[in-house]
Order: structure tokens, then C-alpha cells, then sequence
């Protein structure tokens, strides 16, 4: 099985809270994404550096896989080619896993056995996670507004404003609907029309039914992520990276995290396709 891993188990992984060979057990392979690479590049700075130059060795030495980027991802799943080069992610997270600060990381980190160095601009991966992490938040946060009054305000002050029980109740069965899963559907379709710089559509009913069993898990999760903001907790930029996740559910591919917010979300989601946190994996 493919444990599809979020940055958290990187984390973990690097400080010693999670053995690797046990993830590994029975076969499974370990397979890192660029997100976590721009979550670890993004906001570096001395006092974390140490803590995210152990999850990029943790990448370096334990995943067995790179997948590509979300974006890219996200088209073939339409039956879309991404244009432009591919990077070859592995090597950013090498460059953190080798600097010996995060200033050199931007100079370049020299490998003198690869022949190589390697460069990483902190400053556009921080102007990254800013745009499009924040956007997720507080696209999220406008659209609940809509549905619990005061929502807005609430989060612009830092506090949290949920609907009672039995209003999340509607809200939970309503977001469940199968009009709202179509709405979410469709809307990872008009994403990968901007990927490919095609003018907007509607998806045709074979491109649909082609796409929406390999969306499964990403559109559950997104439902339950939002029915989770309006019950639970608040949303944040981080949750775009760990969303993003669940675009690459295919296949024998399965959510592995150490977030146990988004381990609820995934076991509600689409539980055949979840790790729990003791590293027991579905059967």
C-alpha cells in the first residue's frame, strides 16, 4: 500500500516520534508531496530550522516517492496535460535536509559529491503559502458568513462561532447533499481548466463520470472539512496543504497524518483510505 504522508508525519518522522520501518511494515511504501516542501521551505527561519531540516532528511531518507505537483495532478485526473517543466522536487528537499541555515539556502547549499548546488528562495515560497493559503481560509470563511451570521467578524477578531447542535445538524446533512458534492466536483473541473489555460466550461458527462470516482475522497473531505468549520473548529491557512492531500486518493494510495483534526476528517470522509495515528493502516 501507498501511505500518502502530510507534512506532520515528516515532522514526526525527523524527531524521532514515528519509526519509519513501522510505516513501512508489510510491504507499504512512503510517498512525500511538494506541498510539504513548501510548507517546510515557507516561513523558515533560526529557530525553526532545525525541526524542518530533520522532516526534509526525513523525506530524503525514508519516502519512496515524490508525487508530483497538485496542480498537475489534479489535470490528469480531467484527462488535462499540464504545460511547463516538471521539477524534480526531491532536490529541494535535499537542499534543506543539507543547509546549515536558512540563509544559505538562498546563496546555495554546494553538494560536492552531487556536483551540484542547490537554491532555495524562502521569499517565494513564503509569498506562495501567503496567496494561496490564505485565499483557502478566507474563502471558506466568507462562504460560511453566508450560513451563520457574524461568522466573518467573529474569525476577524480570532474567535470561533459555530452553529448550535441542532442547526449543524441541518448544515451537515444539507452540505452532504448530492448537489453540493456535484458543486465540489465541478469546481476542482474549473481549477484544472485555469491549469491548462482553457476558457471556463461545464464538463462534459463522460468527463464527469470519468473524474468524480477519483475526486471521491477529496470532495468528502472538503464537505466534511466545511462541516467541521461550522461545528467544530476554525479554519486555517495550513488546512489548504492537508486538503490538497486527498486530491492523490487513487488507487491503493491512503491518507497518512499525525493531525488528529484531519484523521477525524479522513475516517468520516473515506475511511478505507486512512491510517490511523498508531500506524495501523486499513485492511
Amino acid at each position: 500500500m501507498n501511505l500518502l504522508a502530510d507534512t506532520n508525519v515528516w515532522y514526526d518522522i525527523g524527531s524521532g516520534g514515528r519509526d519509519p520501518a513501522a510505516l513501512k511494515s508489510g510491504g507499504n511504501r512512503l510517498i512525500a508531496t511538494p506541498t510539504s516542501f513548501l510548507e517546510l521551505a515557507s516561513r523558515i527561519d533560526e529557530r525553526t530550522f532545525p525541526e524542518r531540516k530533520a522532516a526534509a532528511q526525513a523525506v530524503v531518507s525514508h519516502a519512496d516517492e515524490i508525487a508530483e505537483d497538485c496542480e498537475s495532478h489534479l489535470a490528469k485526473l480531467w484527462g488535462f496535460q499540464a504545460a511547463g517543466p516538471k521539477m524534480d522536487w526531491i532536490e529541494g528537499f535535499r537542499a534543506i535536509a543539507q543547509a546549515s541555515s536558512p540563509a544559505e539556502l538562498d546563496q546555495g547549499v554546494n553538494d560536492f559529491g552531487a556536483r551540484v548546488t542547490r537554491i532555495v528562495k524562502l521569499s517565494i515560497a513564503a509569498q506562495w503559502r501567503e496567496y494561496h493559503w490564505n485565499d483557502f481560509r478566507d474563502r471558506v470563511v466568507e462562504a460560511l458568513d453566508q450560513h451563520i451570521p457574524g461568522y466573518l467578524a467573529a474569525r476577524a477578531k480570532g474567535r470561533s462561532k459555530q452553529l448550535g447542535q441542532e442547526d449543524g445538524k441541518k448544515f451537515a446533512k444539507a452540505m452532504r447533499s448530492v448537489e453540493v458534492r456535484e458543486f465540489v466536483v465541478k469546481s476542482a473541473f474549473y481549477r484544472a481548466l485555469l491549469i491548462v489555460d482553457q476558457v471556463p466550461r461545464e464538463p462534459t458527462k463522460a468527463e464527469y463520470d470519468h473524474a468524480e470516482p477519483l475526486l471521491s475522497a477529496y470532495a468528502d473531505a472538503y464537505i466534511e472539512y466545511v462541516i467541521g468549520c461550522a461545528t467544530e473548529f476554525a479554519p486555517q491557512p495550513n488546512d489548504l496543504g492537508d486538503s490538497e492531500c486527498f486530491l492523490y486518493l487513487q488507487d491503493d494510495r491512503s491518507f497518512l497524518s499525525s493531525d488528529a483534526r484531519w484523521v477525524r476528517i479522513a475516517r468520516r470522509a473515506c475511511p478505507s483510505r486512512t491510517c490511523d495515528p498508531e500506524n495501523k493502516v486499513p485492511e
